[in-house]
């Protein structure tokens, strides 16, 4: 049988001229793929909601999901958006409604930024020796390194707060060149002037404040004291804005007693002192709610303290069940204020009313205290 060569039939000539076109198109794509990607360094808009723009110069530039911020520039954000950034160093960084921050040199390794407004989310766990993050506030210098931390970023005149949730972050007070270490877990306000706040104590409450003072009302405990309770209440009504905001305080009376009866297998005293405990308890929230909002009260509404009450407790749900409870509306996890030997419960409250606004409630490590402090975002309705 014959087999035909078939190499002899193949001109090299002619593949070449069938070939080369398209070599030289897969050559100019690539070429043209290549000239078109920006390799220049640039802190990169890695998610977007709502609306945010950046500011350099002159010029205005819408921010959208992919835009590639490569000159210093004001990043802002509309109220109820959120813009988050990648910088070439791997920070992450998140801005919540109404902010306003300077790129600065966010795109060296020697990383200084400002935020003169708003809420900041700061993720810097993947910085490699020699890079450094500062964030630079009306109030304070925050120097990170290594950490993850939320800031408020208000006016000079009003204090700011920075809380971590790992690592650390060292905090310069401008004013005074003062430096504290915040750990994680906790949280640092950087006006720390005492002097900026006006402080208004009774017995077991202190509510201490930056506004202009329209009214401060405590109420005299020592009717419930007579009776072996406690009922500390204290109502301030502030200026926010030309908004009046009512803030009250309490520390209400405790279950300590009949529990503690229970423990020690005392069942007759546990039922005669638990029936009377009951009623107190139930008589201080009655009053407390009353002194501080009663069912007349229109304004905006704020209460926070120690109400020795769980939310399922039939008292709290009586006389405080009607309000917005802070960490049940936003906190994650149990919650525990307060940790015994045996088990821990949720007795520390935040309420708001009237319009007030929960945005943010975390708990933060216990420092000299048996109970753990409740960090509060809250946004108070403005008159119109």
């Amino acid at each position: 049988m014959y087999r035909p060569h078939y190499k002899q039939y193949i001109r090299p000539d002619l593949v070449w001229r069938a070939l080369a076109p398209g070599i030289v198109a897969v050559f100019l794509l690539f070429t043209a793929c290549g000239q078109s990607t920006d390799s220049s360094p640039a802190v990169i808009v890695t998610n977007l909601t709502g609306q945010a723009r950046i500011e350099i110069g002159a010029n205005s530039e819408a921010l959208t999901q992919g835009t590639r911020i490569t000159r210093a520039g004001k990043v802002i954000t509309e109220a109820g958006s959120s813009v988050d950034l990648l910088s070439p160093h791997h920070v992450g960084i998140r801005l919540l409604g109404n902010a306003e921050f300077d790129v600065g040199t966010l795109l060296e390794p020697d990383m200084r930024v400002s935020m003169e407004a708003g809420d900041i989310l700061v993720r810097a766990d993947r910085l490699s020796p020699g890079e450094s993050l500062e964030v630079v506030t009306p109030t304070a210098v925050a120097a990170v390194r290594g950490t993850q931390f939320w800031g408020r970023v208000n006016p000079a005149d009003q204090p700011g707060i920075f809380a971590v949730r790992e690592g650390s972050v060292e905090i310069t007070v401008r004013a005074t060149n003062e430096s504290v270490t915040v750990e994680a877990g906790r949280a640092v306000a950087t006006a720390l002037d005492a002097a900026a706040f006006t402080a208004h104590r009774t017995a077991d409450v202190c509510l201490a404040t930056t506004h202009d003072v329209i009214e401060w009302a405590p109420r005299n405990p020592r009717d419930f004291w007579e009776m072996g309770g406690s009922g500390s209440i204290g109502k301030l009504v502030v200026s926010i804005g030309g908004t009046e905001l009512v803030v009250g305080g309490v520390h209400l009376e405790t279950p300590r007693e009949p529990l503690a009866a229970l423990a020690n297998a005392a069942l007759r005293t546990f039922r005669r002192g638990a029936i009377e405990n009951i009623a107190q308890r139930d008589l201080e929230s009655s009053v407390a709610r009353s002194w501080i909002a009663p069912a007349t009260e229109t304004r905006p509404v704020i209460l926070a303290g120690d109400f020795n009450l769980v939310v399922e407790s039939a008292i709290y749900r009586r006389w405080w069940g009607d309000l917005a409870n802070a960490f049940s509306e936003v906190g994650t996890g149990l919650g525990w204020s307060k940790e015994t030997r045996l088990f821990g419960v949720r007795i520390d409250h935040v309420l708001a009313g009237g319009g007030v606004v929960v945005r943010r409630a975390r708990l933060l490590a216990a420092d000299g205290s048996d109970h753990r402090p409740l960090l509060v975002d809250l946004e108070v309705p403005t008159r119109p």
